[in-house]
């Protein structure tokens, strides 16, 4: 699974001054799926620019069931999943 935050759709949600985490990221994604956060930690992350415009991309393993939870919230809070097209674990 991929999840996408591009910091202009994500930084009207963070407090003023705040930078965007993937343990924020992770947190929000977690509570807003209403799956465990130990779901969702690992993966690799990384702050990508495209052009001046920076997001945090995070590459996961995640369940089908958790998947279909996370794809559900997609957008949500500046927050874009987008699945791996099959199953990473049962």
């Amino acid at each position: 699974m991929r999840i996408v935050t591009p910091q202009a759709y994500r930084q009207i949600f963070l407090p003023e001054g705040e930078e965007d985490s993937p343990a924020s990221i992770i947190s929000l994604a977690a509570q807003r799926a209403k799956i465990p956060v130990a779901v969702l930690t690992g993966g690799r992350w990384s702050k990508q620019y495209f052009g001046n415009k920076p997001q945090t991309t995070g590459f996961l393993r995640v369940s089908a069931a958790a998947a279909e939870k996370l794809l559900k919230i997609s957008g949500d809070h500046g927050i874009g999943e987008k699945g791996a097209g099959r199953s990473q674990q049962p």
